[in-house]
């Protein structure tokens, strides 16, 4: 009865302000459709009249309204007498006279499906599904609202005091900010003095990095780096006012707080800059005629003070050092600053020590072995001196955990996170002449792949996407909850293309059907051992994240890490067999020449028991110096890894016929050595003429003479 009595009103709220508006009376027909109870929403009912149709879908409360009345939606062709409504089901098909009708109170009409509605079709599915300058979200055309590019400050954030700033990006993308004290407290923003006058200056830090992945070098594995160029980290100490350069003097220094540090300028430029150094002693701290003051751990000793000199001896040598003039004694400089004769008391002074009293500094001299100065116009600062671009190099790109800090502690570039979400695990395999694709999610849900509000977790993949019992679904399905989607013909997933029946894999149009290594793409997709899919035939494996990963890079006080780190390659001088690794690819191990035996795959990829026929099969390596290099190997699938960057590796091919690939520096995965783009000479001995260079001996094995 409640039910009946709300409907009723919603009715009548839907046609009053219709009446209130004057006029013609309006005679509002109104419509509701429900489904067990449950009101449908975007269902389409026509209502015809003398020949003309109007449609109305219903909303969320499962109804539509149309005006009957003379002057109403009909009244093009004279207004409604024979009223038909038809919504698509029997069960709300039905012709009214409307001139026999009460309205309101016989205008409303509620209506029960029999079966349940259809869902209806997404929009779309991708953004070019929709017109120039709309995108696709939750599978409708929205209108894309263009924001405003970031400022650089826009794109730090910091801690809730301003010890830490942020700064996010996505993999394979570069930051390029500049930090001020609105983000990190440390910095300094503020006024000094110089010659009487106020000055406003400020602190700032300057930070350029890009991030990369194994796509944009195969040795970074499955974990993203941060690189940076030399330079790409800055401080500077920013005039913002014009300082008058021709003031600033010996005896009129200026004197600011530089990393840490307080120092004085007696001389700048656009491009040089003179410091004065060194421990400054007055009569407190010993100078005084005739008492000594320690340096480095001997006496320094006050000699006679006059008006405009003082007399020191150090390490068996003495100087007399006029005023504001700096000597050399016993291989340190002294600067007399002040000299002061009274009658009554002892003579003191006050006097600067250093090893160099004075230094002339140019942009790009050495701050310090990692540091360079930088000096420009209205700054002056420091920059990284080397860069961390190659994992080869001491300065290696920033792992996970990794950072990089400023001198006296200044403060702490860090890569302190990498964002993680669910992710969908997809194998696929080659069945019954199409793709099998078997999804599996990390919550367990059955839900690897969506279309339609239909969830799926086994696909096959032709011409078109089937679900598991071959039923046509579409050309393309979202994976998990990611805006990634699975496309068909041959597989598309983003940048990622699996051709059918394995024939090649390819990224971004590059094929990688000799690369054996696993891989990481700039949207944190990862794909696994392409080469081992197209030569055997086997599963191929992908992971999907549902969110595109970010990094973050924390300047200021060091933060705790976020995320994950790389666990240490720890060398026990063990190298494992990666193709008899059940279900997993075992990454080389750097260990030191000529290692043990085989004894374990890393820690968490565990060998199978070896048989007698699985023996048979391993590769047997005898590497002699003396008699030249002799290598055997079996007629299977197998490598034998020579250093860190230089390999060989044999299979048995689809036709019958052996294989023989290498791999060596300045090449990305194994490869045919007599088509190799590299020169003869560069390569590995014995590496280059596999025609000739192998041959089988007694033993049925193939070994290298040369």
């Amino acid at each position: 009865m409640i039910k009946k009595i709300l409907t009723l009103l919603v009715g009548i709220m839907l046609f009053v302000p219709l009446v209130l508006a004057g006029g013609p009376v309006a005679e509002p027909f109104v419509v509701y459709i429900n489904f067990e109870g449950v009101p449908v929403e975007g269902i389409d009912v026509d209502f015809i009249c003398n020949g003309m149709t109007v449609t109305r879908t219903t909303n969320n409360l499962g109804g539509v309204l149309v005006n009957v009345g003379d002057y109403g939606d009909f009244k093009d062709v004279g207004g409604c007498t024979i009223l038909e409504v038809d919504c698509g089901h029997a069960s709300c098909q039905e012709t009214f006279n409307v001139n026999d009708l009460d309205c309101p109170m016989e205008c409303i009409n509620t209506y029960e499906l029999s079966e349940a509605p259809p869902e209806p079709e997404p929009e779309c599915i991708v953004d070019s599904d929709c017109s120039t300058g709309y995108e696709c979200v939750n599978e409708n055309c929205i209108e894309i609202v263009t924001e405003p590019e970031p400022t650089v400050e826009d794109k730090v954030t910091s801690n809730i005091d301003n010890t830490i700033a942020s700064v996010e990006s996505n993999f394979g993308e570069c930051i390029d900010v500049v930090i001020t004290d609105t983000k990190l407290s440390k910095l300094f923003d503020g006024i000094i003095d110089f010659n009487t006058e106020d000055y406003d200056t400020h602190e700032e830090l300057i930070v350029k990095a890009c991030s990369e992945t194994s796509i944009d070098d195969v040795d970074y594995g499955l974990d993203p780096f941060v690189l940076i160029e030399e330079g790409g980290i800055e401080y500077r100490y920013v005039f913002d006012d014009l300082l008058p350069l021709n003031e600033i003097e010996a005896d009129e220094e200026l004197e600011i707080e530089f990393l840490n540090d307080s120092i004085e300028i007696i001389s700048l430029s656009s491009s040089k800059m003179t410091i004065r150094h060194g421990e400054v002693f007055d009569y407190l701290e010993g100078c005084v005629e005739g008492e000594s003051i320690e340096y480095n751990g001997l006496p320094l000793t006050i000699g006679t003070i006059g008006d405009e000199f003082v007399y020191v001896t150090y390490n068996g040598d003495s100087e007399q050092i006029y005023r504001e003039d700096t000597g050399e004694v016993g291989d340190i400089q002294v600067y007399v600053d002040e000299s002061i004769p009274r009658e009554d008391k002892p003579n003191i002074c006050k006097i600067r020590i250093a090893e160099d009293i004075e230094e002339v500094i140019e942009d790009g001299d050495e701050y310090n072995e990692d540091w360079d100065y930088s000096i420009g116009e209205g700054f002056i600062g420091i920059r990284n001196s080397e860069e961390f671009k190659y994992l080869d190099e001491e300065t290696k790109p920033l792992a996970l955990g990794d950072k990089i800090t400023l001198p006296n502690d200044f403060a702490t570039v860090k890569f302190n996170e990498i964002t993680s979400s669910e992710s969908t695990d997809i194998d696929i395999k080659i069945r019954d002449g199409m793709l099998y694709v078997l999804g599996d999610r990390e919550d367990d849900q059955d839900d690897s792949f969506t279309y339609n509000n239909q969830d799926y977790d086994v696909l096959y993949v032709g011409e078109n996407i089937l679900d598991e019992d071959k039923v046509t679904i579409s050309s393309r399905v979202r994976i998990g909850e990611s805006d990634v989607y699975l496309e068909a013909g041959s597989i598309i997933i983003g940048d990622l293309v699996i051709e059918l029946d394995f024939l090649d894999i390819l990224y971004k149009g590059v094929s990688f059907a000799l690369d054996d290594d696993n891989y990481l793409t700039h949207e944190g997709i990862i794909f696994k051992d392409p080469e081992k899919a197209v030569n055997d035939k086997s599963t191929f494996n992908i992971i999907v994240p549902d969110e595109i990963p970010e990094i973050t890079l924390t300047i200021g006080l060091e933060a705790e890490t976020v995320g994950v780190e790389p666990e240490p390659v720890v060398c026990d001088d063990t190298v494992c067999t990666e193709e008899e690794c059940q279900e997993t690819v075992c990454n080389p191990i750097p260990c030191p020449p000529e290692p043990e035996p085989c004894k374990d795959c890393p820690e968490e990829k565990t060998c199978p028991p070896v048989t007698n026929d699985l023996a048979g099969r391993i590769i047997t390596g005898i590497l002699s110096l003396g008699g030249g290099l002799a290598i055997y190997f079996k007629l299977f699938n197998n490598k034998i890894l020579l250093s860190g960057n230089t390999g060989l590796k044999t299979y048995r091919g689809r036709d019958g016929t052996l294989k023989i690939y290498h791999k060596h520096p300045g090449t990305r995965g194994y490869h045919n050595p007599q088509t190799s783009h590299r020169d003869p000479e560069k390569h590995p001995r014995g590496m280059i003429d596999v025609k000739n260079g192998y041959q089988k001996n007694s033993m049925g094995e193939w070994e290298y003479v040369g």
